[in-house]
């Protein structure tokens, strides 16, 4: 994994940590830090230790010439990311179905100048969250607008600079991840903003954190627990019988106080 300081990424860990144990494995957990180098290092210390499968959640797209060359390429499973390549099992979460989930339940508040706070630039699941914002957005004849912190900027700071520069300011913005929309929302209240007063705001992950943020964070909630094991179930399914399965879950929306019905 590329950070546990994210909580999605210390949440998906420790809940594949669980579902390994119930299933007689014991998990080492490789921090890489999104290096590459250290991510090669560790992918040669599970080939010396004849791991019998791994499971990778890269920070940006699969190294596969990486897997490839410390002959562990046929033993791992992608957890959170799509490739391309069909010979590598996948478990992910249907992104575009979770935005259209926020943009409707927004929709249905009454919010018609919805905007986008990005994540980080390269991933897949970044690319199909803000592609699917586009598209949806386009469908509802609603003008896309992208809040994008400027490279070099802090995310909130940057991304509320970029709210208060639009004529007309959105009046609710969708976040591509609950660390991005705690952000946001952090940065806005420093500088005397309300939410969902002033903007209503939907994170995309449903992290347990969000429960207990203040405003309780309204979220796309991925089901964290649900990827780790079925992650453990591919990985031991592929080294028994060869078997690759793509896994693609469906997200839910967690429904709670940082959207509200818009003003007239």
């Amino acid at each position: 994994m590329p950070d546990i300081t994210n909580p999605f990424f210390s949440e998906l860990a420790r809940t594949t940590a669980a579902a390994a144990e119930t299933r007689g494995y014991h998990l080492i957990l490789c921090v890489t830090n999104g290096d590459a180098t250290q991510t090669a290092e560790y992918l040669s210390a599970m080939h010396a230790m004849y791991s019998p499968f791994g499971v990778v959640a890269p920070s940006a797209r699969v190294d596969f010439e990486a897997l490839g060359r410390y002959a562990v390429r046929d033993r791992v499973v992608v957890i959170d990311r799509v490739e391309d390549d069909p010979t590598v099992p996948t478990v992910t979460v249907d992104s575009g179905e979770g935005v259209a989930l926020a943009f409707e339940h927004l929709l249905d508040l009454g919010h018609q100048s919805i905007a986008y706070a990005p994540g980080i630039i390269g991933t897949y699941t970044a690319q199909d969250r803000s592609d699917a914002y586009h598209r949806i957005a386009s469908a509802h004849g609603v003008v896309p607008t992208v809040l994008e912190a400027p490279a070099g900027r802090e995310l909130g700071p940057g991304i509320v600079d970029q709210w208060l520069d639009e004529s007309p300011r959105p009046s609710a913005v969708i976040a591509s991840n609950d660390v991005i929309a705690f952000a946001l929302i952090s940065e806005l209240g420093s500088r005397g903003f309300s939410v969902p007063a002033d903007v209503s705001v939907v994170g995309f992950d449903g992290l347990e954190l969000g429960a207990h943020f203040n405003p309780r964070l309204t979220s796309v909630r991925q089901p964290i627990a649900e990827m780790g094991r079925i992650a453990i179930e591919l990985g031991e399914k592929l080294i028994t019988g060869g078997e690759i399965d793509h896994v693609v879950l469906r997200p839910s929306l967690l429904l709670r106080s940082s959207t509200q019905e818009i003003s007239q």
